[in-house]
């Protein structure tokens, strides 16, 4: 709201000063110090196997591929013969 408000026609040293003016205002606002670091108990992926991994990538990455693909021709060729 300071900015906003005393942003318009200032020379750049009076833009310096408000821009020290905000940055003074979000220094003021607590930050949590202590924070206790939880780590991960695991980092593997246990639920799916590899072969499992790479049929939904294949799939996942085959099927909408193909849809676009035929959608596009199906259009192509129908504008071609109309």
């Amino acid at each position: 709201v300071i900015a906003l408000e005393s942003w318009e026609g200032l020379g750049p040293p009076d833009a310096f000063k408000t821009l020290m003016t905000v940055f003074e205002q979000f220094g003021k606002t607590n930050t949590p110090v202590g924070l206790t670091i939880k780590p991960f108990t695991s980092s593997t992926i246990s639920t799916i196997t590899t072969s499992q991994m790479w049929t939904w990538t294949v799939v996942l990455a085959l099927i909408p591929a193909v849809t676009v693909t035929a959608c596009g021709l199906l259009i192509l060729i129908r504008r071609r013969n109309a």
